[in-house]
């Protein structure tokens, strides 16, 4: 049985804390730094943003440390955008935002990834999460993650906090909405190897993090409009193939997208054997 390849790293689209389809704009005192994980494991050096529309700066203290890239323009003005983004890493003294090609970012079906992911758990309608007896047994591993697909709309609700273990793969056909003080949590023991994040949320609608929210995931979401408000706390990488919104007193972490969580993009198979049958029998004579 073929088995999909696991990439050395996820698809670039994916390589960024933040990247959006259309305009990308920081507000208030939002802020994006790496995160340095307690176990010592490598990490990205930067946590770079890209738009390929707007890239704008509209808060006062909105700061990242990485680059900042665009494709259309900067908003207000160049000095201020230039002085937004400090990356930790920047050998050659380059500017800290500038102007590049468009970077495709595929279009999200859900439904056609649940088709080729083969769901282990499938919930018709809307979940609503109060805390973990509303999650179904979740556990998966790098090599064969556990896969969720809800053909509904998702909700963690307020106060709700809950830990997934191992790695796990949620799609989502409607809306993701994880309210204020809700927190989705992923042990720091998860990974397997160099540290990355272990839980996606590839979502059909719109996403919503309200305010004092802790979420640690990686995202991607289609044609959605991502709102990063008040002091939320997220530790992972943001997709969007529409705008995203980042402001309030957010703090994003980037985290490396799992290339484990990212196999429906990168397709490929290995020379692994896997085991597609088993069956014991004895002799009586």
């Amino acid at each position: 049985q073929p088995w999909s390849r696991i990439a050395d790293e996820p698809p670039l689209f994916m390589q960024y804390l933040l990247m959006a389809g259309g305009n990308l704009s920081l507000r208030g005192n939002a802020r994006g730094e790496v995160y340095d994980p307690d176990d010592g494991s490598s990490t990205p050096p930067n946590a770079d943003m890209h738009t390929n529309a707007l890239l704008a700066v509209e808060g006062s203290n909105a700061q990242s440390d990485g680059f900042g890239t665009f494709v259309v323009g900067e908003l207000p003005n160049s000095s201020k955008v230039e002085d937004a983004f400090d990356p930790n890493d920047n050998p050659t003294g380059g500017e800290h935002a500038y102007q590049v090609p468009p970077v495709l970012i595929p279009p999200l079906n859900t439904t056609m990834m649940a088709i080729s992911l083969l769901p282990d758990s499938v919930t018709i309608g809307n979940v609503v999460v109060n805390g973990p007896g509303n999650l179904p047994p979740m556990i998966g591993t790098r090599d064969d993650p556990f896969v969720w697909h809800i053909q509904g709309n998702l909700t963690f609700t307020s106060g709700a906090n809950v830990s997934i273990s191992g790695y796990t793969i949620v799609l989502v056909d409607g809306l993701l909405n994880i309210q204020s003080n809700a927190q989705v949590k992923t042990p720091p023991a998860s990974h397997e190897g160099s540290d990355e994040s272990t839980l996606a949320f590839y979502v059909g609608g719109i996403t919503t993090l309200a305010g004092q929210t802790t979420v640690w995931a990686q995202l991607f979401g289609n044609s959605v409009n991502i709102l990063a408000e008040g002091q939320s706390k997220f530790y992972g990488s943001v997709v969007s193939n529409g705008a995203v919104n980042f402001g309030g007193q957010a703090q994003y972490y980037y985290r490396s997208a799992s290339p484990a969580l990212t196999t429906y993009w990168q397709g490929g198979v290995n020379d692994r054997l896997v085991r597609v049958s088993y069956s014991e029998w004895s002799r009586t004579d």
